[in-house]
């Protein structure tokens, strides 16, 4: 029991930390006093505001992930159930083996509910009851 406490503190402190990562990321000029007529110029900067861009995507991804991972753990119906969550560009798809399709809505909703989720794709399995 102590094990789940833990994971869930750590877990916790992580969806907190990453929370308030975007804020933090912010793009420097670094082309002042370069020569802006080279053609490579525009090309770096663009591929620059691309990285960060895609950087932000990835720490976005991985807060709601965490955020969807500690709510699981949080509710009583669902915490004992492996199921597996991963986030690309919002999209999150859930995996793994519910005891009941009950159970199964419930981690989609909980999914649903975390900000940033743009869609759920529910895959979990449903255990057959016989």
């Amino acid at each position: 029991m102590n094990l789940l406490h833990t994971s869930l503190a750590v877990t916790t402190v992580a969806a907190i930390a990453l929370g308030g990562c975007k804020d933090d990321l912010r793009l420097t000029d670094t082309t002042q006093g370069q020569n802006e007529s080279s053609p490579a110029a525009p090309l770096a900067d663009n591929d620059l505001k691309k990285s960060a861009g895609s950087a932000v995507g990835t720490v976005d991804d991985a807060a709601i992930t965490t955020r969807i991972k500690a709510a699981i753990i949080l509710d009583p119906s669902l915490k004992s159930l492996d199921i597996k969550v991963n986030t690309a560009g919002g999209i999150v798809t859930l995996s793994g083996t519910a005891d009941t399709p009950d159970k199964s809505e419930r981690a989609a909703q909980i999914a649903s509910s975390v900000d940033g989720v743009k869609y759920v794709n529910n895959q979990l399995n449903v255990r057959s009851s016989g």
